[in-house]
């Protein structure tokens, strides 16, 4: 939880500076999660609080799957380099020892709140497992009402490859981030 207020803290000073649809939230593998938290917490506990213009959460997980992407996830595990299936089961219980979180901060994508959420772009790669996920947040952004949502899927590439900018298909995902941030601000 700390690291959920913290980003809310931080967003909350950010506020007092530019108005709302002028912050942008970028979060890559562990930091997508803490990103996606945060605006779940902020639905929950600080609804008056507005949410930044544009989420952009890259490779993004939760900790809570449904069968059906664990099922989508086992697909793409042979396949992918860094991660597996099977390790939210660890994470569960790292991150959540005395199983005292509430759901929403654990995030199962197909289950939580994204009522009032902006426009959010994620992006995965094909070969992660995260990807098998992905369907799961499409379903919940569609029930919970996010008008403006896109997942991009990048087929054939790890976990969180356009922080790996020493690959071109890195710093290709990397100018193709920078470039939906530009968009956002040209559509202000």
């Amino acid at each position: 939880m700390d690291e959920t207020e913290f980003t809310i803290r931080l967003h909350e000073k950010m506020l007092k500076r530019f108005p709302a649809e002028n912050i942008v939230w970028l979060g890559i593998s562990g930091g997508a999660d803490v990103l996606m938290q945060a605006g779940r917490h902020m639905v929950k506990k600080y609804p008056e609080l507005p949410m930044p213009g544009l989420m952009l959460p890259v490779s993004v997980s939760g900790l809570l799957m449904s069968e059906d992407a664990k099922t989508r996830m086992r697909g793409i595990d042979s396949r992918d380099p860094i991660l597996h299936w099977d390790m939210f089961e660890t994470m569960v219980k790292y991150y959540n020892p005395n199983g005292d979180l509430p759901q929403y901060i654990l995030g199962k994508a197909d289950e939580d709140d994204y009522t009032g959420f902006p426009k959010i772009i994620m992006y995965f790669g094909g070969d992660e497992v995260f990807a098998g996920i992905a369907p799961d947040y499409e379903k919940s952004f569609i029930r919970c009402g996010v008008k403006d949502y896109e997942i991009k899927i990048k087929e054939g590439m790890p976990h969180a490859y356009p922080m790996f900018t020493f690959l071109k298909e890195g710093r290709e995902g990397e100018r193709e981030i920078i470039a939906d941030i530009n968009r956002y601000f040209e559509s202000c």
